[in-house]
């Protein structure tokens, strides 16, 4: 195998394995804190509540005859309370209860194997779940979901996400107390995910005077809605945008970016366009990270699936001021070594290219084109040795990468001064000067009757 081929080979190599990375970990969103200061566990894929919806489940831990009915508007954390919920049977009274603050309404000693179905109202949607037979062992439990736009309940009126058919009138909303900004640390970068919540306290849906505009910090790229959002929220560059109208209860936005870093200390800045009620930044522990918050008020580990994060919370802030933290202690290699790297092989290749021009084809004797020839050889024999260690886990290592695009670069300045100095093959002679040549060849040479016919006399 020549350089040349080599070089190609290493350099498909690394493509490939740069395309094979791979950088999002949505499961962080499962570390999630409450203004109680307890954890719930979220899926990083959110449930399909439209086939949720109107769904009985039996339930043992329900008493016999009981069927409990849940009301939410849109997301799995916003119970509706004071909802009127009817469960009407075949040749039956119609039972009648209200939600209470968790969204359930609770029915009692319902007659088993009749044929029930609940319904319930809200903002003039109609929500009715699935016919079913109550058992005689244990309960039922279901969802009733409003505002879905689609599935399991009847549309909103305005087909918004969660406006529901009351008109919108003007008005503001705030950023929720269950709002969090979480972090993951990936290589050389930081992935922030605000996990936000637009609470809307009266009974209507507003809409504000301007769209809301999430603006990621300067220097952040790649800014993401993630799947949960409010399909009101886009992604546009370097801000998300959210557009009214905004339901009653709370509306999620959940957005995404990465921020780059080279250094052990790296400060977020995140203008926050609404008030928000309580600040919650989490990331996950590890040996020698402090994470501090410019308001914090207090800070605890929370164990969490084998892994322990920390969450640090601080008080509210209002709309305008940048949500502040800093992280110091963060893990990343000297950035020296890379320059020091891309400078040599910089100066090598520049020492070749000088070299291939000044040197003549006679400058060189034999000597020293057998070291140049030497080197090559010795410099082929690491760069095979260093594609062999770059197994999966250290393919990416900027150490191997350097030092490989250092060998490739020396190699290709060698070939090019062993060609400049090796002096060019004779042209192949033609057949007409060949068979002149032949002629000659056999004209001088002498004859064997001239050596060897004279006869010997007696």
């Amino acid at each position: 195998m020549t350089a040349r081929t080599m070089t190609a080979s290493a350099r498909g190599a690394s493509r490939a394995g740069i395309r094979g990375v791979a950088r999002i970990a949505l499961a962080l969103a499962c570390a999630m804190t409450l203004m109680s200061g307890m954890f719930a566990r979220v899926d990083a894929q959110m449930p399909d509540l439209s086939q949720m919806s109107g769904r009985p489940l039996p339930s043992g831990d329900l008493p016999m005859g009981t069927v409990s009915v849940r009301i939410i508007r849109g997301a799995l954390n916003n119970n509706i309370a004071g909802v009127d919920v009817r469960l009407v049977g075949a040749g039956q009274a119609a039972l009648s209860a209200k939600t209470d603050a968790n969204g359930r309404a609770t029915f009692s000693n319902v007659a088993a194997g009749r044929t029930w179905r609940a319904t319930a109202t809200v903002d003039g949607e109609r929500l009715e779940s699935q016919t079913f037979t109550m058992p005689t062992a244990g309960g039922l439990r279901m969802l009733l979901v409003a505002a879905l736009g689609s599935g399991g309940a009847t549309a909103s009126a305005s087909g918004g996400a969660g406006a529901g058919a009351a008109q919108a009138v003007p008005g503001e909303v705030t950023l929720g107390g269950q709002s969090r900004v979480v972090i993951e640390l990936a290589e050389e970068s930081l992935e922030v995910y605000g996990l936000f919540e637009l609470a809307n306290p009266g009974g209507a849906p507003v809409m504000p005077a301007q769209p809301i505009v999430f603006e990621i910090p300067a220097g952040a790229t790649n800014a993401t809605v993630l799947e949960g959002s409010t399909a009101q929220a886009k992604a546009e560059k370097t801000r998300v945008i959210v557009t009214g109208p905004f339901a009653s209860g709370s509306t999620p936005v959940q957005i995404a970016y990465r921020f780059p870093y080279d250094g052990d200390t790296v400060r977020l800045s995140q203008v926050l366009p609404l008030r928000l009620a309580q600040t919650t930044v989490i990331v996950r522990k590890l040996e020698g990270l402090q994470l501090t918050l410019a308001n914090a008020q207090g800070q605890r580990d929370v164990p969490l699936e084998g892994r322990t994060y920390v969450v640090v919370n601080g008080g509210a802030l209002d709309a305008g001021t940048p949500l502040a933290c800093t992280l110091r202690g963060l893990p990343h290699r000297p950035a020296w070594p890379r320059y020091a790297a891309l400078g040599l092989a910089l100066a090598i290749i520049l020492g070749g290219v000088t070299m291939a021009i000044r040197v003549k084809p006679d400058a060189l004797d034999e000597g020293e084109m057998r070291a140049l020839r030497t080197r090559r050889a010795s410099l082929f024999e690491q760069l095979v040795s260093l594609e062999r260690r770059r197994t999966d886990k250290v393919k990416g290592d900027p150490g191997l990468i350097a030092r490989r695009d250092e060998l490739m670069a020396e190699i290709e300045a060698l070939d090019d001064r062993i060609a400049a100095a090796e002096p060019p093959p004779p042209p192949p002679a033609s057949a007409s000067a060949q068979s002149a040549s032949d002629a000659e060849t056999a004209a001088a040479e002498p004859s064997s009757e001239r050596l060897g016919a004279r006869p010997l006399a007696r």
